[in-house]
This record gives C-alpha cells, structure tokens and sequence, in this order.
C-alpha cells in the first residue's frame, strides 16, 4: 500500500518538473537583431561630351497638280497694265482700295483705281476703274507730214461674288467708253491723206453682264453655268461715211461632269452664241457647240479624249465636227510633255476683234 503511494508520488514530482522545465525554456527566447555596418560610397559624375542623335522624320513634299483643261473655259483677250513699284509701301492688293497715276510723253495717262465695297468671307463685291488716253503729235516713217493722235480709253468694272453651302454665284456688270480718231494714212483705201488729219473722232461703247454658278470642289458633280451678254456699239461707219453698228452677243454655257472613281470622270459641254446685228446688213446668226469629254487623271498623266461639234444657222456650213484630244505627261520631276489636237469653229464677235485693236472697222468686212 505504501509502496503505491510511493509511485504516485514520483509520478507527480516528474511530471510537475518536466511541465517547470517547459515552462522555463519557453520564458528564455528572444529575438536579437544584428545591424551590420554600412558605409556608403558616392561616385563621380561623368559628362557627356557628345550630344544625343537626333531622329530626323523624313519630309514629304506634297505633288500638287493643276490642269486648267479638266473644266475648260475660255477667256477673251484683254489688256493687262503692270503694277508699280511699291517702293517700300504695303501692296494695294492688301488694302481696302487703291489709286494709281501715270503721266508719259505724248500726254500718255494711264490711271487705275478699285475699292473693296464688301470684303467678308462669303460676300465681296468690288468696283474697279482704268483710263487710258493719248493726244501727242505723231510723225509717218516714210513722210514728213505730221498727224495727231488721239485716244480716250475708260472701263468700269463691278464685282460681285457670293458663297452658298453647295455652289459659288459670280456676278459683273461692265461699261467701256473708248473715244479715238483714225490717225493713219490709209494707203489701201484711197490716196488722198486728209482723212489722217480730220477731227472726226470714233465713239465705240461697249457694255454687258455676266453671272455664273459653280459648284465646289468637294462634291462628285462637278458642274459651271454661265450666261454673258455683250454689245458693241459704235457711232461712226468706214471713213465716217457711214453710220455706225450695233452688235449683240448673247451666250449660254453649261459644263458638267461626273467621277466615276478617283481617277476618270465624264462629262459633256453645251455652249450657244447668239450674235444679233442691228443698223447694218449682216445677218444675224447662231451656233450651237456640244462637247462630250471623258478625263482620265493620274499621279503622273491627265488625258482627255472628246468630240466637238459645230452647228450654225443663217452661216452657209450647218454642221463641224472636230475631236477634242489633250495629253499631259510628266515623265520628270517639273518636267511636262504636252499634245493637243482640236478644231471647231472659233467666232470673231466685233466685241473680240476690238480687244486686239481697236482700229478694226466692222463696216469694212
């Protein structure tokens, strides 16, 4: 019986030493931190004695084509004054308005002036003047006979342009005033020379307006109609023995075409003259020109391909037909190779043999 006790008492001795133990080794743990030394090292800067490559993007120089044939239109001839020097002073171009005077031997005077009414970005309308004039004492080449020259020269221009969402609307009414003498020897027509020294002075005038629609650029249909009216007039006939003519031109012109893609278009034009005669005998007349065309346009070749025809009544030949051929090749940079092959019939108006010379009597054909 004791000797039971005796173990059980053991048992619990070990047992309570063993739990102190443990308990014990659990209290004795911590946790050291070791720093080692550091010591830090600053280096030197280098320089950099070349600078950085630069990326240079490559540049592009757009190739901008222009081909006047591609929407025809033809203007008649005119006389073109060269501008001044500017000397140093602003371009009248950049100005609202303008005035210039020149005065030469044999009283020459030529004047110029315009204004700028309206000048906003969809509406412009502009008015312009030019005089000319001459009175000196000329000599012949062959002959010491003097005679005097004479000219009064004046044209009055007014502009009017409007811009709509879809088309351009161009407007002008013109007047021109021309005053002068016939101050040559007229060897063809008779020999007496009196004529070259008479104070007798021709009077033409000349008048008109012109309107026309264009549609922009941006749109697949490409079209231009236009209507002009022009009258020459005059007041004395050939060798003032005869009265003066009157000479109406009325003409309708329409040009449109349509792209197929964004190299070939096709298009046709309709044009007619009306030339209407008064205080004469020359007998009125019409023509009536159609025009079909088809454009092929590229980076490096234009190339139209039409027909032309021709026809006229109260003028003898009723029908012309001719073609219509125009090549452009740019086979080098700026560098072009042209051909043209064309025909029709081309109308002398005395309104256009004027602009040549005035000289020109109408009376004598």
């Amino acid at each position: 019986m004791k000797l039971r006790y005796t173990y059980i008492l053991f048992f619990v001795v070990a047992f309570g030493t063993v739990s102190a133990q443990t308990d014990d080794k659990s209290s004795l743990q911590r946790t050291v931190t070791i720093e080692k030394e550091f010591t830090p090292i600053v280096q030197d800067a280098s320089k950099i004695n070349s600078a950085p490559e630069l990326e240079v993007s490559p540049s592009v120089n757009p190739n901008i084509q222009y081909a006047e044939w591609s929407t025809p239109q033809k203007e008649a001839p005119s006389l073109t004054l060269l501008p001044l020097g500017d000397n140093g002073v602003e371009s009248p171009t950049k100005q609202r308005g303008y005035a210039q005077i020149e005065i030469g031997n044999y009283l020459n005077l030529n004047a110029n002036a315009g204004l700028r009414i309206i000048d906003k970005k969809k509406d412009q309308l502009l008015i312009w003047y030019q005089h000319n004039s001459t009175n000196g004492t000329l000599s012949y080449l062959e002959d010491t006979t003097k005679t005097k020259q004479r000219r009064n020269d004046n044209r009055l221009h007014l502009n009017y342009s409007h811009e709509f969402n879809r088309l351009y609307w161009l407007t002008s009414v013109h007047y021109r005033y021309n005053g002068f003498n016939y101050y040559g020897l007229p060897f063809d027509k008779i020999s007496d020379s009196s004529l070259s020294t008479t104070t007798n002075q021709q009077t033409v005038q000349q008048y008109g307006f012109d309107t026309k629609i264009t549609s922009k650029s941006d749109d697949n249909l490409h079209y231009i109609a236009e209507i002009n009216y022009h009258a020459y007039n005059s007041d004395l006939g050939l060798f003032y023995g005869q009265r003066g003519v009157l000479e109406n031109h009325l003409t309708t012109f329409f040009d449109g075409n349509i792209s197929l893609n964004d190299h070939q278009a096709a298009g046709i034009i309709l044009r007619m003259d009306n030339l209407i005669y008064n205080r004469c005998e020359k007998r009125s007349y019409t023509q009536l020109r159609i025009n079909p065309y088809f454009t092929l346009q590229s980076e490096k070749i234009h190339f139209k391909i039409g027909l032309l025809a021709d026809f006229s009544a109260h003028e003898g030949t009723v029908l012309r037909l001719a073609p219509d051929l125009n090549f452009e090749w740019e086979f080098e940079r700026e560098c072009f190779f042209y051909a043209q092959l064309t025909g029709g019939k081309t109308l002398n108006s005395w309104g256009k043999m004027s602009d040549f010379t005035v000289y020109i009597d109408p009376t004598s054909a």
